[in-house]
This record gives C-alpha cells, structure tokens and sequence, in this order.
C-alpha cells in the first residue's frame, strides 16, 4: 500500500506498523491532510490536488474497502466531537440490543410515554391542541441522557480519551486504518511513549502526520517530505554511516536521529567533550 499525492513523491505504506509523515513546508502539509481527509470521507473538492490511497498496481484504494480511523489529535475535547457522540451512541445501542432486561424496561417506557402523549392537549371551543403518538427510537431515546465517560469515577487522562476514541471508532469486519494528526498535541513529554505504545497494540496500520522527533524516530516506517515535494533519501545516510563505521552494526534509530537532524536542518552537538556528556548523563 502507499499513498500517492501531487504534494509529495509516492510513501510507501508498512501495513499493520507505525508509518509517520512529516513535511518540511507548512502549506504543503495541511493540503495534504486535507486532501487525504476528502479521500476518506469521499469528497470531491473541485481542484487537482489529492492525497489518496494506492495499491501496488496504482489503483486508487476504494474507501468502502477499509474502515478509517481518524483522529484529530489538536482537539483538547475528543470525547465531546459529534463523530465521538455518535460513535459512542452507537456503540451503547449495539450493546444493549438483544438484552431482555432492558428491552422490557424501554417497552413500559415507550407505554408510558404513549400514555402522557394522551394526557397533553389544549382544548378549546373553536380547536384542539394534541400530541400525536410516536415511535421513539431507541438512540433517539439515548440521545436524552448526558453520557459521562470516566474512570472510576476520574476524567480520563488524554491517552485514555484516544484510546475510548479508537475503541469506539473501530469496525469489526473491515480492515481498520488508523490516521492520527498530530499526536504530540495536548501530551507531555513520557504520555508521548505510553500512547505510542497504546497504538501498536492494536496492530493496525497506523499512519500519522507529524514534524515531532519522538513519532518520527519511533516510526517503523518514516517519510519525510522536502519543499520539492522528493522524499529525504534515509539510504543515503544509512550507506554513509556503513562508510565511515564500517565495523558497527547499523542503528535505525541513529540514522533516523541523523536523517531527522539533517532535515530540520538542526545543528547537532560538535565538540566531542559535550557529546560524551550527553551520552553518559
């Protein structure tokens, strides 16, 4: 799988691993979200930018083929976003069908609301005013309530809050994609491990857009898309170190750490004396 766009070169997609995007011109990135956010909710927008899903012959996956994911990480708030609502409408309902308890308790509900139904009217010589009996849906009846989600009895904490998120959104007979935005937004520093870690245990195929280091050197897939819309060449580097350490084993992690470096164009540490600070701290 990959995805193809006319705002960067092909990405290469690692199904059921972390793929991480990141882009080094800010435009550039927030067409491309929005293009891929068209993609998956099936809009045409009228312009000729896209962002979609290809296969290894470069077909256009069709979005009727998996089930999409998407989680915007900015929003503080994920819980009250009326996708989460009706997700969680959802899921309640599909919980409490085939239940007889509550099935006999939303019966003597429905009666009773038929009975006050009757009692409410206006009278008057020249009309009268009544409600007229309705069926009520059962999440129509649900929509009612406040919906307090917590654990026990505490506000969820923002890894908690995704996780209630991706729980409710996932399907259970298509194949899920999880598209995460920004996923350091609104987490401290040790959080950003514990919900990486939260992710891969879902083992879906996870594509995140992001510029934080953490995600990027994390990812098991990584592309990093340059003005020129090419993508930073990773090889380049891992077959440089190869020269100039012939004898070490190669570290993705370091050459992520390089190339990551190289691309933000961040100036790393020089002077051995601090480097070896650094690394026995």
């Amino acid at each position: 799988m990959k995805i193809a766009s006319n705002l960067s070169a092909v990405i290469d997609i690692n199904e059921k691993k972390i793929n991480t995007i990141a882009f080094e011109d800010t435009y550039q990135c927030n067409e491309f979200i929005r293009n891929l956010l068209n993609y998956l909710c099936s809009k045409e927008d009228g312009d000729d930018l896209f962002s979609e899903l290809i296969d290894e012959d470069i077909s256009t996956v069709n979005v009727k083929s998996f089930h999409s994911i998407v989680i915007n990480c900015g929003t503080l708030d994920l819980i009250s976003e009326k996708q989460m609502k009706d997700a969680l409408l959802k899921r309640i309902e599909s919980d409490c069908r085939g239940r007889e308890d509550i099935g006999q308790v939303y019966e003597k509900i429905e009666r009773e609301i038929g009975r006050l139904a009757s009692l409410v009217k206006i009278d008057d010589e020249q009309y009268q005013i009544e409600l007229d009996e309705t069926q009520l849906q059962f999440k129509q009846f649900l929509k009612l309530f406040k919906i307090d989600v917590h654990n026990n009895f505490s506000n969820l904490s923002a890894v908690q809050a995704r996780k209630v998120c991706i729980d409710l959104m996932k399907d259970k007979k298509k194949e899920n994609i999880l598209f995460l935005l920004f996923p350091e937004a609104n987490l401290g520093v040790r959080d950003m491990k514990n919900f990486l870690n939260m992710v891969r245990s879902y083992q879906m195929t996870t594509i995140i857009v992001t510029n934080h280091p953490y995600f990027m050197v994390e990812a098991d897939n990584l592309a990093m898309s340059k003005r020129n819309m090419t993508l930073f060449d990773l090889n380049e580097v891992r077959e440089e170190f190869k020269l100039l350490f012939p004898e070490d084993d190669v570290d993705e992690r370091i050459i992520k750490q390089i190339a990551i470096n190289e691309f933000m164009q961040s100036h790393l540490i020089k002077d051995e004396r601090y480097i070896k600070f650094i690394n026995s701290y």
